[in-house]
């Protein structure tokens, strides 16, 4: 997603409570010493000829478009067409917390090449770099500071190249099908204060994206630059995280083996997840309960006692709802973090503090089935996580509150009047990027038409709209969708021969 959309992500917090709130107080600068970055003079002239600082230029891949020319298809003989992801990765993170709010990370990521073609580089996401002082948003004062010691693969030291979140490793010895390289990468960093989900908030650290991602490829490099929203995208791997702080820390984090008590060191392990997401928690209350073989957990500020518990209640009937309507919840712990503004990870959401936030904790909750087990693209495709989720959060109100659907979709309908009084409606499934300069028109096309949409081809009936989600989560966990199997599997779903019964919501154009 293009950088200027970040300008427009408290707007659409305050419509659709799932984007992140900021609030931007100014952050001193973090004053690394060479002690600090752990940086030896003979080292800096290393990172300074290993960092090549030409223009990054990768091969690309490309998104599949939708074809409405398709012949209809029945669900009785409806086969899945997802396209495999052509790597595969692997992680281990060492992370030290200095006294002075400086992480240290070595990142030891095993990286196969599965496609036919020969690599000659990788690409990853490098979000930190996205906060610096020289990529952040202007609306956000402070910043993250980022710096790289050294790259090696198989042991030997390569050169790479960093523009904003953009990471291109260049391999000395090309990678060809089937063939394994573990790249090393050292690097420090700090998070911005009140900053986008990699942020410092009063005494609590929380850490999104926060090591080098390795990009999906499909005859190409499937990698964006980074932008408000979720425009990165990531394949499902396998995670152990050693971690390190100068004082304990009450941990939680999208591993199953998070600490009972406060700690400074231990282990975590997340398997098969599409990221590792992890927070560090001063003064925070914690209330738990066990549903389902799970164990929830809220934490809030003392002063969030009252709505915890009622958080902790929705919650469980959340997840009881999902388990029995989609499929069972894959991990252990499912955490909920009363700070930092609504967000989903796996196996840990974060919303904001205070409350009523109903709407959101269930969203959020739901995202664990449409983007932690079912993938998309959320760069050319976020619809299509958002659409089902925001319609799972409707028809819970509906089948799991016994709320009318007028009573259900009040706020569906309330920001799509909005929406429209702002102007035209853009389509929902256009990319991410489309949406530039116009946040409402985001907000309301893709979470909120779209699921009055797909109410309407549900015959207005909850439990229809449920099987059309249950019976997607079966054919697809675990897979991505793309837009055109989307459209493969609604269509055979409701039978839909004409395509243009979509047009009012769907663009079809090239």
């Amino acid at each position: 997603m293009k950088r200027v959309l970040f300008a427009f992500m408290a707007l659409l917090i305050l419509v659709a409570g799932c984007s992140k709130e900021t609030n931007g107080k100014k952050e001193e600068e973090v004053n690394q010493s060479e002690e600090n970055t752990e940086v030896k003079d003979g080292e800096k002239e290393q990172v300074e000829e290993k960092h090549v600082e030409e223009a990054i230029v990768f091969k690309k891949s490309s998104p599949i478009k939708m074809d409405k020319s398709l012949p209809l298809e029945t669900l009785d003989a409806f086969k899945v067409q997802t396209r495999e992801n052509e790597n595969e990765a692997s992680y281990h993170l060492d992370l030290t917390l200095k006294e002075d709010d400086v992480f240290d990370v070595v990142a030891t990521i095993n990286v196969k090449n599965l496609s036919q073609d020969v690599w000659d580089d990788m690409i990853f996401h490098f979000i930190p770099n996205a906060f610096t002082e020289e990529n952040k948003p202007e609306y956000l004062e402070s910043k993250a500071d980022v710096s790289i010691r050294e790259i090696l693969i198989d042991d030997n030291s390569v050169d790479y190249r960093l523009q904003h979140d953009n990471l291109q490793i260049l391999l000395e010895h090309p990678l060809h099908q089937n063939e394994e390289q573990e790249v090393k990468i050292s690097y420090s960093f700090t998070v911005p204060t009140d900053g986008i989900r990699l942020s410092k908030m009063g005494k609590n650290f929380y850490l999104a994206q926060w090591y080098p991602m390795l990009s999906p490829y499909h005859s190409g490099w499937d990698k964006m630059d980074y932008g408000a929203g979720e425009s990165y995208h990531s394949d499902f791997s396998n995670f152990t995280v050693d971690y390190h702080l100068p004082e304990d820390f009450i941990i939680a984090s999208s591993a199953d083996n998070d600490p009972i008590q406060k700690s400074r060191e231990g282990k975590l392990a997340g398997e098969n997840i599409k990221e590792f997401y992890m927070t560090f928690m001063k003064d925070m209350n914690v209330s738990k309960r066990e549903v389902d073989g799970t164990e929830i957990r809220v934490f809030s500020y003392p002063e969030d006692d009252s709505h915890r518990e009622k958080h902790l209640e929705l919650a469980a009937e959340t997840l009881l709802f999902f388990n029995e309507n989609f499929g069972q919840y894959p991990h252990k712990q499912l955490d909920i973090i009363m700070d930092e503004g609504g967000m989903e990870y796996p196996g840990i959401v974060t919303v904001s503090k205070g409350g009523p936030n109903a709407h959101t904790v269930i969203h959020e909750i739901a995202h664990q089935w449409f983007y932690g087990m079912v993938s998309n693209h959320p760069y050319y495709t976020p619809w299509i996580d958002e659409a089902l989720t925001n319609y799972a959060t409707y028809l819970f109100f509906m089948k799991g509150q016994n709320q009318g659907p007028g009573t259900a979709f009040t706020r569906a309908n309330d920001l799509l009047q909005m929406g429209k009084s702002h102007g035209p409606m853009k389509p929902s499934n256009l990319h991410t990027v489309d949406y530039t300069g116009q946040p409402m028109s985001y907000v309301v096309s893709v979470y909120e038409n779209s699921s009055l949409e797909l109410w309407e081809l549900s015959g207005e009936n909850a439990d229809v709209g449920l099987d059309y989600l249950r019976k997607y989560f079966n054919l697809y966990a675990y897979k991505e969708v793309d837009a055109n199997e989307w459209l493969r599997y609604t269509r055979a779903f409701f039978q839909i021969e004409d395509v243009s019964q979509l047009s009012d919501w769907i663009s079809f154009e090239e």
